[in-house]
């Protein structure tokens, strides 16, 4: 018998590696791209491995939280690092970073109960099923703007 909890750890496993409903999941995307093309910009935009830096820096925020740290944010160079120009290792750095991250979420969340769901997201005014529902909306949302920034550039 599936939870809640376990039902949102499907969408956000999905989301990030497939099989997604909605087309390419997130490392489908990344992994195709030309590393050449993951520092360019249009019209002073994030680049590609900003985003991908701001998604991993999300699922940080998720998994602080999740162990009660409620001092801990999302701010600053941390959530927006920023990245002229990257060579292969760092674009290999920051692919590593993302799946690393995940990857501890999905630990984390693996034995947690749905009751948690309506507890209070420390240091924030909402609860964990609206962070973790919109940690999928997050990913899709700068997926999005990653797949018009490649057929861009």
């Amino acid at each position: 018998m599936y939870s809640e909890v376990k039902r949102i750890r499907s969408l956000i496993k999905s989301c990030y590696a497939g099989p997604a409903w909605h087309g390419p999941a997130v490392m489908e995307v990344l992994y195709e791209l030309d590393p050449a093309i993951v520092g360019k910009r249009i019209n002073g935009s994030h680049n590609i491995i900003e985003l991908v830096h701001h998604m991993a820096s999300w699922k940080q925020f998720i998994i602080k939280k999740l162990e009660g740290d409620a001092d801990f944010d999302v701010v600053g160079e941390i959530n927006w690092l920023p990245i002229d120009e990257p060579d292969i290792e760092e674009w290999n750095a920051a692919l590593k970073r993302l799946n690393i991250i995940h990857t501890e979420l999905m630990e984390c969340l693996r034995h947690k109960e749905d009751s948690i769901l309506l507890e209070g997201v420390p240091g924030r005014s909402y609860n964990y099923f609206f962070l973790l529902t919109g940690i999928v909306n997050h990913n899709l949302y700068h997926l999005g703007q990653i797949q018009l920034l490649r057929k861009q550039l």
